[in-house]
Order: C-alpha cells, then structure tokens, then sequence
C-alpha cells in the first residue's frame, strides 16, 4: 500500500485508517487499532515497545508510520505527543485511574498495606 498524506490531526488520522483499514496487512492494521485505541503507547514509547504491545517486529511499526503519512517513527511519536499534550489542555485527557481499569487491571489491584513486623530487619 503507497503511503498516504499526512494527517492534520487525530480524528484526520482516524478516518484515514478506517477508509485504508481493510487493505492493511494484518499486523499493520493491529498496529494501527493500537495507536488509535492507546495513543499514549506512541507518544511516550519507543519502537520496540510499541511493536512489543502489538506483537509485531519493529519493521511493521516502522512501515505503519510510513503508510500513514510520516517519514519516521519519531514524527509520528510527536504527532501524539502534541494531541495528548491538547487533550490534557482541554481536559479531556483520559485520568490514569480510568486508564488502568480499562486497560491494564493489573495496576488497579489495591496495595496491600505493610505492617512493621513484614519488614525485614538487619
């Protein structure tokens, strides 16, 4: 798939995918569902990370940026940075407690409080 222009915003990029969506290969299209659903994966991750969350190479990262418009990875990375940085700005930014209860369960579990006595002593 040639790379298409490049999006002036989030809801730009949205439609972008959505009218591309069905002739993405598969593990790109996975990457592209993953940025839209989490743009915190991109904005403050690195290739490897986001191709570890979507169980992919850093190669299809890499090529999904360039189908959607940006020459690297790190222009894309600024993309997000800058629409989660306006989200924050309008108060729309998602809280972290609403985040981890959606999508990460495991960081929601209470902490379990530490008595003096399961402290280890010298």
């Amino acid at each position: 798939m040639n790379s298409l222009k490049r999006p002036e915003s989030v809801n730009e990029l949205k439609a972008m995918i959505v009218a591309a969506g069905l002739r993405l290969p598969e593990q790109q299209e996975r990457v592209a569902r993953a940025i839209l659903a989490r743009p915190d994966l991109v904005a403050f991750g690195t290739i490897s990370s986001v191709a570890s969350a979507c169980v992919v190479s850093p190669s299809t990262v890499v090529r999904v940026a360039n189908v959607l418009g940006f020459e690297t990875f790190k222009e894309l990375r600024l993309f997000f940075q800058q629409h989660m940085r306006s989200l924050s700005e309008s108060g729309r930014a998602i809280s972290f407690q609403s985040f981890a209860s959606t999508e990460r369960p495991f960081l929601c579990e209470p902490m379990q409080p530490v008595s003096d006595s399961s402290v280890p002593t010298r």
